[in-house]
């Protein structure tokens, strides 16, 4: 099941001179997103996975400012339909995330 749920997990990169879809010109942009997995055994039917997201990005400007990080924490929860890690086991997942800039307010 742990591999079931990296593909729905994201990866963590580094990109420098540019980042991924921005408009402003960057310095570098890092993408940390650590997965903790929490379950009894390796074959258990549940499974939880705390991802504490993290995205950093350093500006192309005179003092080279990273602004504020945006954390984006996340909860998911694995349930394989099934007794074993066969091919033909259905799985269902849920999460729960929440995106915050690190300001107050919205942004």
């Amino acid at each position: 099941m742990t591999t079931i749920s990296q593909v729905n997990q994201g990866n963590s990169y580094i990109t420098f001179l540019g980042g991924l879809g921005n408009m402003e010109p960057l310095l570098y942009e890092a993408n940390l997103i650590p997965n903790f997995y929490v379950r009894k055994l390796k074959e258990s039917r549940l499974m939880g996975v705390f991802t504490p997201q993290i995205i950093l990005r350093m500006y192309q400007k005179i003092s080279s400012p990273i602004k504020t990080p945006s954390y984006m924490p996340q909860i998911s929860v694995y349930y394989r339909f099934g007794e074993t890690n066969r091919l033909g086991d259905y799985t269902v997942f849920a999460r729960f995330a929440h995106h915050s800039n690190g300001q107050e307010g919205d942004f």
